[in-house]
């Protein structure tokens, strides 16, 4: 999705809008660099669904 120092303010509606769009209602997104992690692993992504059906969706 994006790597190290590529975070900015576009990310979390960018986020929030497809989650939104493909799996269902978003109540949250929250997005953590780590600057001491590998780079695959650097940028960590949390959504909060409205609903448990979404976040299952979205998981698969």
């Amino acid at each position: 999705m994006v790597g190290p120092g590529e975070v900015d303010s576009d990310l979390e509606p960018e986020v929030k809008d497809e989650c939104n769009t493909k799996y269902g209602d978003v109540i949250k997104v929250i997005i953590h660099e780590l600057p001491t992690a590998p780079d695959d692993e650097s940028i960590r992504i949390f959504v909060e669904f409205k609903r448990i059906e979404s976040a299952i969706k979205g998981k698969n």
